[in-house]
This record gives structure tokens, C-alpha cells and sequence, in this order.
């Protein structure tokens, strides 16, 4: 799964509202997920295409571990401007887990499901964060030693 695909999904996820569902989508060649809105003839829709809970925690498992495996290897590539974009959608996406949280309020297996993977964006999301936090401290440190050794240069020359 590439990053644009995991920004895609997050985007998704961020759109659901309270009682809003998350349908996943076979297309040929991919899976996609929608937002499946609260309406009277929704229950019909999604029996119909055989949407249901299972099939959208699964995938939203698959795609945490896709994100796991992906944060991974910006942090350790150095990539933080990658990083700062997952990051941030992580933390936007985590108002649509707690939306669909409620939305499935009676079903205490989905609800401890769910909570777990807005652990694991919760972890992803810090670990990133520290990426990023390290980044920015070694640049300031590169750049205030760089400061020092041009105003000693500069200091020796005159």
C-alpha cells in the first residue's frame, strides 16, 4: 500500500460522522472504503452489496498495520515531510474512529476493535511526532553551530 492510498483512506475515515458507517468497496483491482451516511434506506444498500461491520474492521486492521509498516520506514528514512503529512492525517482520522465508535456503541467487540486501533494511531502518531521533534532539534542545532563557527571565523579573520 502506498502513502497516497493510506492519505486516501485516513481522508475517508476523517469524513464519518456520529451514525455514519464505513462501507468497504471491491473495485476491480483495488478496495476502497466509503462513508456509508445515517440514512432510512442504508441498512437495504449496504445488505444489498454485503457492506458490513467485519469486513470494515478488518480492513481498517490491515490498514493499521499498512500505516504501522509505513511510519516505520519514514522515520527511519528520514523523510520528514512524509512523516508531518501521515501524522497529521492520523490525528484528523481520529474523529471518525471515535464517530464510528459511537455508531456501533452496542456492539462492545467492534467498540474494543476500534479503540485499539485509535491506540495504535495514537502510538504511530507519537512516534512520528518524535521524528519530527528530532528533526527540527537537529536542524536548529545545525544551523546554531554553523552560526557559531561563522561568527568565530568571522572573529579570527579580523
Amino acid at each position: 500500500m502506498n502513502i497516497d492510498t493510506i492519505l486516501l483512506d485516513l481522508e475517508v475515515i476523517k469524513q464519518i460522522n456520529e451514525y455514519d458507517k464505513l462501507s468497504v468497496i471491491n473495485l476491480v483491482g483495488s478496495t476502497r472504503l466509503a462513508v456509508d451516511s445515517c440514512k432510512y434506506t442504508s441498512s437495504i444498500t449496504r445488505y444489498y452489496y454485503n457492506f458490513n461491520r467485519e469486513t470494515t474492521i478488518t480492513y481498517l486492521e490491515n490498514l493499521t498495520s499498512n500505516i504501522e509498516k509505513t511510519a516505520e520506514f519514514l522515520i527511519n528514512g528520514d523523510h520528514s515531510e512524509e512523516c508531518e503529512t501521515i501524522n497529521d492525517a492520523l490525528l484528523s482520522a481520529l474523529k471518525g474512529l471515535t464517530n464510528l465508535k459511537i455508531t456501533y456503541n452496542t456492539d462492545s467487540i467492534i467498540v474494543a476493535k476500534l479503540t485499539l486501533i485509535i491506540n495504535k494511531f495514537k502510538t504511530v502518531s507519537k512516534k512520528l511526532d518524535n521524528c519530527l521533534t528530532n528533526t527540527a532539534n537537529y536542524i536548529n542545532d545545525y544551523d546554531s553551530s554553523s552560526t557559531s563557527n561563522s561568527e568565530t571565523s568571522n572573529a579570527e579573520n579580523k
